[in-house]
């Protein structure tokens, strides 16, 4: 353990040092914030407010009524200002303070009102002259507002908008940015270790340690980097969106983030193992591209898979991406978010990704033990293995 922590400690330090890691994050950070406040001004920009002024007590009533009405519209806001007489309401209007003033039994506007305001104020101007016909006839003050503004009717929406549409947008941003994390942090192992090679590093690394325990270290050393990475950008993410409070947090949220930062761990654990094989098997870095790229598509296909089992989380597709290993961290929160992942196809599939896991370290290591100093070209897979017995 106490290599396994040097290695880890030199990892993340080297890491942690480089000018593309630190660029990399910020501008990771930067777009991520960027969008969320983005969706914040669109989201904000969806209300539309009315400035109107009002002169007198009825005149006031009506404001007041049509603010009222407003308020049960998320996206309506009606400001009154109490204004001193007719002429200062014209000259406001005139200068565009306000969108209309209310003078008597009139409604000032600059050049033509807004439809939705002039049936806005209509509708306000009703209800009061409603209130004064009751109380005219010998209703009380609560009984004519009580008869003027009854309770609004209740809606039955016989095709509501789902939860889990909310549910599955907020997975889906989770799963691409799992996505990205697992092909770069992969990419990462495989390139660390071809590196070391070239520059013969791992010879003197290998003097003092076992090869099994340089890659532990190795692993785990970029695995907290990716770890302490995307836990910052979901603490940015949602911390922006609450910061500008005009971005609704979907219900489970919370929970479908802690879900996937589960799966980056165990998706981690099994990519960059066969990552670290793509890079022991590369002599040279020239040779990297070709040793990662089946499995830059393996990632890619999973990808796919996920995208496949938002629009149909319960098909052949989603159901069997559920039990394929490289497939299932990014098909599962899809599906959970959906609510079509029955508890048993949940436990086979983590089972399943766990088992390939325990399998795929121990030979991972034997692997880059045998091909942790060759240097000629590339290594087929089984004769790496077989050096490393010799």
């Amino acid at each position: 353990m106490r290599t396994v922590w040097l290695v880890l400690q030199r990892e993340v330090g080297v890491r942690v040092r480089s000018k593309p890691f630190l660029v990399s994050t910020a501008l990771s950070l930067a777009v991520l914030v960027g969008i969320v406040v983005v969706m914040g001004i669109a989201a904000g920009e969806d209300t539309t407010r009315w400035d109107i002024g009002v002169v007198g007590d009825r005149a006031g009533a009506v404001g007041d009524a049509a603010a009222d009405l407003a308020a049960g519209d998320d996206g309506i806001e009606v400001a009154v200002e109490r204004l001193d007489d007719g002429a200062e309401a014209e000259r406001r209007v005139a200068a565009g303070d306000l969108d209309a003033a209310l003078v008597g039994e009139a409604v000032v506007v600059d050049d033509e009102v807004d439809p939705r305001l002039g049936t806005l104020l209509q509708a306000a101007h009703r209800e009061v002259a409603v209130g004064e016909a009751l109380q005219a006839a010998g209703a009380s003050a609560e009984e004519a507002a009580r008869a003027a503004s009854p309770a609004p009717l209740a809606v039955r929406a016989l095709d509501p908008d789902d939860p889990a549409d909310e549910r599955g947008a907020v997975a889906f941003i989770g799963v691409l940015l799992l996505y990205g994390q697992l092909l770069g942090l992969g990419y990462w192992v495989a390139s660390g270790i071809v590196e070391e090679k070239a520059s013969r590093v791992v010879e003197l690394l290998l003097a003092k340690a076992r090869p099994s325990r340089l890659l532990a270290g190795k692993v785990v050393g970029v695995g907290v980097l990716g770890l302490g990475q995307i836990l910052l950008f979901v603490v940015a993410g949602l911390g922006t969106a609450l910061a500008l409070g005009q971005v609704d947090i979907p219900p489970g949220t919370y929970g479908l983030v802690a879900e996937v930062v589960a799966w980056f761990v165990l998706g981690y654990a099994l990519y960059a193992c066969l990552f670290a094989v793509s890079g022991a098997i590369a002599g040279r870095p020239e040779d990297l591209q070709a040793t990662t790229m089946p499995l830059s598509l393996v990632t890619m296909a999973a990808f796919f898979a996920a995208l496949f089992a938002q629009e149909d989380p319960s098909g052949a597709v989603a159901r069997a991406a559920t039990f394929f290993p490289p497939s299932a961290p990014l098909v599962m929160p899809m599906r959970s978010a959906a609510g079509e992942l029955p508890l048993w196809e949940a436990a086979l599939g983590v089972a399943l990704v766990v088992a390939t896991i325990a399998v795929a370290v121990p030979v991972a290591g034997r692997i880059y033990a045998g091909g942790a100093l060759f240097t000629r070209g590339r290594l087929r897979v089984r004769d790496a293995y077989a050096r490393a017995g010799r």
